[in-house]
């Protein structure tokens, strides 16, 4: 296999670093974020195109600026699900009993976008990895979408059937990626899986419930670096 010299990461927050900081309660690039470990760590260079609140819909849009910057790169890493699947929270706790409310970008769609960013990479002869999505906490989610509002808390979960509808709807999306990859021979790299298999997983997620923590980061690096080394072993 030819060596990986440089890889491009383009995804959303989970893949950009994003943690939540404790005492601000304002979200930050955490300076120890799995990406940027990696690449101090690694015989690589790497680049991160990610964005917050990044969704398949708008990187679809992004997606020929950022493949087409001219540079030559080896091998591109994706990951996105997480803004997909997300709903408008406000609107849920007004309308609680409308459960035709859609979430950000729909299944079926976030399917057709996803294979369109593939495509359109294997058409400019890139090579591709993608990164499973991180799950999530969903009574962490739950409390922190509820705003300690105790009505609020109840429209939503009126809305939801169960708080574990969060994890349930965000799970179908994981899936979907993975499939897709399976479907396309793409490299899965396992940071899902990964966490799954990690004793009281809270730890390791931000207060919001969805994004990863340094504890979190520190294990998506990890990953990065054993899937990166089951590759090119001499570099061990």
């Amino acid at each position: 296999m030819k060596i990986i010299d440089n890889i491009n990461v383009f995804g959303d927050s989970l893949s950009k670093g994003i943690v939540l900081d404790d005492d601000s309660k304002k979200y930050k690039i955490s300076d120890n974020n799995a990406v940027d470990v990696f690449s101090r760590n690694m015989p690589v260079s790497v680049k991160n195109y990610s964005r917050f609140g990044c969704t398949t819909d708008k990187a679809v849009k992004i997606a020929d600026g950022v493949f087409n910057n001219g540079l030559e790169n080896d091998l591109f890493l994706v990951e996105f699900g997480g803004n997909d699947c997300d709903f408008n929270w406000d609107i849920v706790a007004e309308n609680p009993t409308n459960k035709d409310i859609k979430p950000s970008v729909s299944l079926e769609q976030f399917k057709v976008n996803t294979q369109t960013i593939i495509d359109k990479l294997r058409k400019l002869g890139k090579r591709i990895a993608i990164m499973s999505l991180p799950p999530i906490d969903a009574n962490k989610y739950f409390k922190w979408i509820s705003k300690g509002d105790k009505q609020r808390a109840a429209n939503i979960l009126q809305f939801l059937g169960d708080v574990n509808f969060i994890y349930r709807h965000q799970e179908l999306y994981a899936v979907a990626f993975k499939q897709i990859a399976i479907d396309n021979n793409i490299p899965v790299v396992p940071v899902r899986e990964t966490l799954l298999d990690i004793h009281k997983l809270s730890d390791y997620i931000c207060e919001d419930g969805i994004h990863l923590n340094e504890q979190g980061q520190a294990v998506v690096e990890s990953v990065f670096e054993n899937t990166y080394l089951q590759y090119h072993p001499e570099t061990k």
